[in-house]
């Protein structure tokens, strides 16, 4: 009698036998045991002591979940992602949270950065984050939560698509204003007045004001305000004329 072995079961033995190896390898030998953890960016190197990760262990048995849990705990991060270096090193790549805007704090001197989500968060003074746009005017704001005026999540999000469509305009935005009840007012740089609108047609307009300058090229400097509340309306106020002596 003759016995044939078919190609697929001798290719599940061999198979099996080197996932038997393999698995052999990375439990009874210290091929696989820990000798390097690396966190990315360098700003979390600090908290490497704090993750318990038990140098000599086999990298398969170290508590990796309990490591991310504890980076997620910092409130300026919101992703972690773990990958083996094989054979013997774990990589943490963490991704932190960033500014969309800056906030200035209700002493008129601290500044805040203000992530997507309207919360308020540190932000460092000697990065480029502080040429982000400046929002001015919130009050009973706390760090890492929410801030309760509703129109803050309204300016972020056309702002950003401001930074899209016109990034020569988001660029020259200098501050928002909300300390009024249910209008905002807008600086810009290198005009030298403000420019009063609803928050809801913060977007609509900006570009309305965009395509007036643009195409019309008015003298600004005897402008004092624009008032830009109205459907379809750009209401200029001028300054007062000086008599002369």
């Amino acid at each position: 009698m003759i016995f044939r072995v078919r190609w697929p079961f001798l290719l599940m033995a061999i198979f099996t036998v080197l996932a038997a190896g393999v698995v052999t390898a990375a439990v009874f030998t210290d091929f696989f045991n820990l000798k390097t953890v690396k966190i990315e960016p360098a700003d979390y190197t600090q908290d490497l002591s704090k993750l318990h990760l038990t140098l000599g262990r086999n990298i398969f048995a170290v508590p990796i979940t309990d490591a991310i849990v504890y980076l997620l705990s910092n409130p300026n991060v919101f992703r972690v992602e773990a990958n083996y270096d094989l054979p013997d090193g774990i990589i943490f790549k963490v991704n932190h949270i960033k500014p969309v805007a800056l906030m200035l704090g209700e002493d008129g001197r601290t500044i805040f950065g203000l992530d997507e989500r309207c919360r308020p968060i540190p932000v460092e003074q000697s990065t480029s984050e502080l040429e982000l746009p400046l929002i001015t005017g919130l009050r009973e704001c706390v760090l890492y939560q929410k801030v309760t005026d509703e129109r803050v999540g309204l300016i972020l999000r056309q702002l950003n698509q401001l930074k899209q469509d016109h990034g020569d305009f988001y660029q020259i935005i200098s501050s928002i204003d909300l300390a009024g009840n249910d209008s905002v007012i807008l600086y810009m740089d290198g005009i030298p007045f403000q420019m009063v609108m609803y928050a809801g047609q913060f977007y609509k307009r900006v570009e309305e004001l965009r395509q007036f300058l643009l195409g019309f090229k008015p003298d600004l400097n005897q402008i004092k305000k624009i008032d830009l509340r109205t459907e379809g309306q750009i209401i200029a106020t001028r300054k007062k004329c000086q008599k002369p002596e």
